[in-house]
Order: C-alpha cells, then structure tokens, then sequence
C-alpha cells in the first residue's frame, strides 16, 4: 500500500494566500487532494505553518521572493510530471526549487504558487563508460563533489558547497575546474525535462537538439531538470591544491589589480590558477574604509604556485596565510562551505549587479570601489554586503564555439558583481539599487563598450533581455521562436524570463 504523508499542520489557519486573489485555500487543498494519489510512496505534500514547510521554502535571499501556497516534495522523476499537469488543472503557478539561491525580483511573479521541491532527487550514478553520471536535479554541488571524489572522478559544478548543480548550470556555470573543461553547462550530455504541460522528454545533440542548445545558458525558461547525464572526468594523480589568503588596505587597489591583469594575461590565465578579490568592510584590516580580501586559489603545491604567491606577497598585504588542501577543501578555505556565509540562509535581501569584462579597467576599478566604500560607510544596514571580483582560467571555456549554446560571453576573462546584503527596508533595497546600477555603469564605461553582458545567475532584474542572454540579433530572435515552440504559455516566466 502506498504511503503519503499529507502534512495538514496548517489546517486550522489560512494558507498564505496571493495578493491578486487568484487562488484560494480551498483550490490548494483541492490540488493536493486530487494530486497525492498519483504520486509516488515516498513524496510528501506540505502545507504552510509547519517546521518542514519553512525548510522547503527558505530563501538565501528574500528580495523579491516567491510566495507558496503548498510544497510538493517530489521522490521520483515521475513526480515532477504529475505535479507540472496537477497544477495546470487548477491553474496554480509552479516554480522548481532545491537550493534555494535564486535572487532575482521577477520570482515575485510566484504568487500562491506550487514549489516542487526536488531535494529527494540527489543521487548520482557514475556510468559504465566512466567518462559520464548520471546525476538527478535536486542535488546540491557539496554531494556532487564528495560522490564523485569517492571514485577518484570530478567535474566542474559551482563554488559554493550549497546551490544546487542544475541552477547555476542552466545559466552558465562557473567554477574552479573550468579553465580545464570548460563552463558546467558544457558538461550536459543528455537531459530529461519536464515541459510546461507536463510531458517529459529527452533533450541532446541527437534528440531536440535546438531546445538542448537553448538549455545550455537560458534553461530556467524551458523546463525542469529531473536528470542528466553529465560530463565527469579523473582525478589527476597526486592532486593538490593551494589557497593563499590576502588582506589588503584600499590604497593596494591599483597595485592589487594591476597585478591580477598580468594572472589574467588576456585570457591565457593558467588553468591552475583561479582568484577571488572582494571588497568588504573589515575592521581589524581598516576601521574606516573597505579593504580587499583576495584568495588565490592553485592547483599545485605552495612551491609550485610561489611565481604568483610571491608576487601578491610583495605588495605589502596586512596579513597574508597559505594552505595546502585537496579540492574538496577548498569552498571551506574560501568561506564557500556549506556552513558558511555563502550558504546562510536568513530573511536578508541580496541585491547583485554582475557585469563580465575581459580586464580590469583601474581608473572604473578605483571609481567603483570609492562609490562601494562610500555607500556602505553612510549606510551602515549595507555593511554586510561584498563586491566580487572572479578571475577562473577560461582556455576551456574559450575553446568551445560560441555559437554552440545560448550561453551569450565566452570572450569575457572576469566576471564582477557589486553584492549589497541588507535587512528587509523598500528604503535601503533603493539605496542598493541605485549604487549597484552606478557601479555597473562605472565598469561598463571602462571596457569601452556599450554592450553590457550580465551573467544570468547572478542578475538582480534591473537588466535588458540583451544583457542576459547576448546582444546578437540571431540569438533573441532563436530563444523568442523556440520559447514559442516549448513553453508557448510561459509556464517558465519567473526566472530572467524570454519575452
């Protein structure tokens, strides 16, 4: 006999209900109802007011957040597919969720929605062939990298241990590995989606080869991953790994960055060599101004990474320290570990403005900072927030035709994002607004260029079609036709969504 377990913890107090009244108490209770006997043993139905509720629908950012009216905790890809066609019959909004990182404002458009909550999809399964896993849609980037380091394999998935692998991948990618295999969406082999209506099909080169290019860089508005099968490569022999760590006062910042253009070398970084240099507010290093913080991350050991350790040294840091780690250790030593900031969740808004550049202008460098430094010294309730500065090699990602994907900036070295963290305040969310935009604006201006490219994982929503997803003409114009063809009544319409 089957199981189900109906959480009705909620029962005696109304369901948070959305503000257009499109959806009652009633049209939820009456989904979950019809929905639970066509699920599997192990998937649950959640209800608001409970313990279990809250888990499934926390949020690393709370800006411009999706509000639900129940939780389907799906255990099987079939669930997903039941689901999708459940809530279409009642005309319930659904959004697909697992590691909750999602930040962009337009997920407000989920009103009274169905979260089909995929975490008991997390296994993976390394192939006969050895060279691909299978690897299900709710698992998160920390699982990935400890199954496949069990049996000497890796891959490339994002930095941070909590997202999960299919977000970030959707809309690029970007991790410590891709300098040798390029971006996480280059690593698809085959993919089962979900569509809108609820029908599942087999997405690759050989099967709907125009929705897998679509996929790869503009996924969120096509369907929902249950699974994939995913690129996955061996361990080198005697791998290790360095993380060096730097402090550095405000006035190294020409010094600082002029030093990681050379690293940079115009695209022909080393793929051993990867860097983050943040600007925070840190008082043991300056009680008055921001610093930067810089982790200089080397596949190689201390002496082997010494050519560019040696010279970060030189410059003078305020502290400076220098780990010898494997390459699951190295989100931890770059506070991207699963307990972490990175992977705090809290009702907090975080507002980003990413911008990708092909080197660090230092005039727009230092004007950015001053602006950074300015804002979150007269608004301290911005104190928190981070300015990233992400130098990964990119021969892998360079080598790959750009045409062959949606992903829109393989010709960008740097990817840069001004991160404001604050309490919920409409007050401060305008403050942020206004600086971040100001910033971009800063750095677009230093490259040159009018055309401003924004990595799509990381956008606030403030951005054009043309800065997510390419300013080539061909490209809008395929994504429009083929988001007619595979999602015509935008069921995906939350996440950067193709107009």
């Amino acid at each position: 006999m089957r199981r189900f377990i109906l959480n009705l913890l909620g029962a005696l107090t109304p369901l948070v209900i959305g503000a257009s009244g499109s959806c009652t108490e009633e049209t939820a209770r009456a989904f979950a109802t019809e929905l639970q006997s066509s699920l599997s043993e192990n998937a649950r139905i959640i209800f608001p007011e409970s313990v279990d509720f809250s888990n499934a629908t926390v949020r690393w950012s709370t800006y411009g957040q999706p509000t639900f009216a129940v939780v389907v905790e799906v255990a099987t890809e079939d669930d997903v597919s039941e689901t999708v066609k459940f809530a279409n019959a009642y005309a319930l909004p659904f959004l697909a969720t697992s590691g909750h990182h999602g930040a962009i404002k337009t997920l407000a458009g989920v009103n009274c929605g169905v979260n089909i909550y995929l975490r008991k999809l997390n296994k993976v399964e390394v192939q006969a062939d050895g060279q691909t896993a299978i690897i299900q849609g709710g698992i998160y980037t920390r699982e990935v990298t400890d199954a496949l380091w069990e049996v000497g394999k890796w891959t490339v998935t994002g930095v941070c241990e909590c997202t999960s692998l299919m977000g970030p991948a959707l809309g690029g990618g970007h991790g410590w590995n891709q300098g040798r295999y390029g971006l996480g969406l280059d690593q698809f082999v085959e993919v089962n989606l979900v569509l809108g209506d609820g029908s599942s099909i087999t997405v690759s080169d050989d099967s709907n080869p125009e929705l897998f290019w679509a996929l790869r860089g503009a996924g969120h508005n096509f369907g929902i991953i249950t699974s994939v099968r995913y690129r996955i490569y061996d361990v080198p022999k005697d791998n290790t790994w360095t993380v060096a760590t730097y402090k550095y006062t405000q006035d190294k910042l020409e010094s600082v960055f002029g030093l990681l253009n050379e690293f940079t070398a115009g695209g022909e970084q080393p793929i051993e060599l990867r860097y983050w240099a943040d600007f925070l507010r840190d008082a043991s290093v300056d009680p008055a101004n921001a610093s930067i913080l810089l982790f200089l991350v080397y596949e190689g050991t201390e002496d082997q990474a010494s050519p560019y350790t040696s010279q970060l040294v030189a410059l003078g840091p305020a502290t400076v320290s220098s780990q010898p780690t494997d390459y699951p250790g190295i989100a931890q030593l770059t506070l991207n570990g699963k307990n972490q900031g990175s992977c705090t969740y809290s009702d907090t808004h975080r507002l980003r403005f990413p911008i990708g550049i092909r080197s660090f202008n230092l005039t727009a460098q230092r004007k950015a900072f001053n602006l950074f430094n300015n804002v979150t010294q007269t608004y301290p309730g911005l104190n928190g927030s981070v300015f990233l500065n992400e130098g990964y090699s990119v021969k892998a990602v360079q080598q790959i035709p750009p045409d062959s994907t949606a992903y829109p900036e393989r010709f960008n070295n740097l990817l840069l994002s001004a991160n404001f963290r604050n309490a919920p305040d409409p007050f401060l969310d305008q403050v942020a607004t206004e600086a971040g935009l100001a910033i971009r604006a800063i750095l677009l201006e230093g490259t040159g260029s009018s055309e401003m490219n924004t990595y799509v994982n990381y956008v606030v929503g403030e951005e054009t079609l043309e800065d997510w997803y390419g300013h080539e003409e061909w490209r809008i114009a395929k994504l429009r036709a083929l988001k007619s063809k595979y999602d015509p009544d935008h069921k995906f319409s939350f996440y950067a969504p193709i107009q």
